[in-house]
């Protein structure tokens, strides 16, 4: 019985001190706003914190986004925070969707923020749902689109790179290696793709049946969806009928890969066809990038591509007038 008296006592004073040190805690830093641009010296730095101060759309060019001194370690060394732009970041996980090299090219840099500033920023959705949080812009970009994995063991032959890749932490936009090589129209897709990285996804959401109408098209051109064909290497004859057809008279921009593998005696060569999504992806671009006057100049000797880029254009303007209002 004594015993239980001696350490209700002790509970009796840790409470009290417990109450006279309660209003003594405090926070004793401020949380950190890492995607508010700051005002830097440097071109791209200036560049980027006026595209910021108007739009509000901070634009990245380094995987580390900031740093900060956090307190000292057990010998008195300073603990230094880094923040990341996590690529395939989640709030369960960490999606292996993507790769990028980052860039050292000063002018490309540049480039694409201005291409951002005068293509990508009047071009985004008004809902905050359907903008980006923020751009990483990057030299070289590899996403799952073009089956790129983690393990560069896996890597196809001839891989080649991406436009833009979504995370939730922002969009990665990638080829700055090449932007300053494009033509205008050209660049004007570059931005489109950034445009669509958000707004593709809804429109499949949606608007399927639509959507479906303008899968519909390839089908009827004799196309399909990531399907492998395939010719003699030697002498380029077909062995698949569509392998001598230009992506274009399958409503496609692009074929996914060409690449060369060797089932024993004889060397192919492979064309892939891209999946549904980034087919629906880059038309989404192409609406955002091109007038339909424009578009039916570009793509006069290929009637499935117009046939796809009315449909497209017609979801788009869909979804501005009844989701993003």
């Amino acid at each position: 019985m004594k015993n239980k008296f001696i350490v209700y006592g002790i509970l009796s004073v840790l409470s009290f001190v417990g109450c006279d040190k309660e209003d003594d805690l405090s926070w004793n830093g401020e949380r950190t706003n890492w995607f508010e641009i700051q005002d830097k010296p440097g071109r791209f730095n200036q560049l980027a914190y006026q595209v910021y101060r108007e739009s509000g759309l901070p634009i990245f060019v380094n995987d580390t986004i900031g740093t900060e001194v956090r307190g000292t370690d057990a010998y008195g060394e300073p603990i230094i925070h880094h923040e990341m732009f996590v690529v395939g970041y989640s709030i369960t996980s960490q999606l292996g969707e993507a790769g990028f090299v980052l860039s050292s090219d000063t002018a490309n840099m540049l480039k694409a923020v201005e291409l951002i500033r005068d293509r990508v920023i009047p071009n985004l959705p008004a809902k905050l749902l359907y903008r980006p949080y923020s751009i990483f812009l990057v030299d070289t970009l590899y996403s799952i689109d073009y089956d790129w994995k983690a393990d560069p063991k896996s890597w196809p032959d001839n891989m080649q790179t991406a436009y833009s890749y979504r995370s939730m932490m922002g969009v990665v936009a990638g080829r700055l290696f090449e932007i300053s090589r494009m033509n205008e129209d050209e660049q004007a897709f570059w931005a489109g793709m950034i445009v669509a990285e958000n707004v593709a996804p809804a429109l499949m959401e949606h608007y399927n049946d639509d959507i479906q109408d303008f899968y519909k098209v390839t089908k009827d051109a004799g196309g399909d969806y990531r399907t492998m064909y395939r010719g003699f290497a030697s002498t380029g004859a077909p062995i698949d009928p569509n392998f001598s057809k230009e992506c274009e008279e399958l409503g496609f921009f692009e074929w996914k890969n060409v690449g060369r593998y060797k089932p024993a005696p004889t060397l192919f060569v492979q064309k892939t066809t891209i999946s549904d999504a980034l087919d629906v992806k880059e038309y989404v671009a192409a609406v955002y990038a091109y007038t339909q006057q424009k578009f039916e100049e570009l793509y006069a000797d290929y009637p499935f591509c117009i046939k796809k880029y009315e449909i497209m254009k017609g979801i788009v303007e869909r979804f501005k007038q009844e989701i993003d209002k």
